[in-house]
């Protein structure tokens, strides 16, 4: 449910007077993450469909296979869109210690 809010958030951001004082990489950074978010929410939800799509017709091996990959494809995408959000699109900036 946590990213549904952050989904719900990122669109939000663009309707901000700040969003216009972005730069480059910052713009960059946050359609990446609503488009990582978005992504996130389509295939970790997208199991639920798939099963009731082939459970209906016994093809509950299968059911199993593709449910999986496509949590794990949903859980990849959690984990760029945590990445990306990581910094909160902030940059390198002089200075800092990395």
């Amino acid at each position: 449910m946590q990213i549904l809010f952050a989904f719900a958030f990122l669109l939000t951001l663009s309707f901000m007077d700040r969003f216009t004082t972005l730069d480059e990489f910052q713009r960059d950074v946050y359609v990446f993450t609503l488009v990582a978010s978005a992504t996130t929410v389509l295939l970790l939800v997208a199991p639920v469909a798939v099963h009731r799509l082939l459970f209906q017709r016994g093809h509950r091996r299968e059911l199993v296979r593709v449910g999986h990959r496509i949590a794990v494809a949903g859980l990849s995408a959690c984990r760029a869109t945590y990445a990306a959000d990581e910094d909160h699109g902030r940059g390198p900036r002089p200075g800092d210690p990395r």
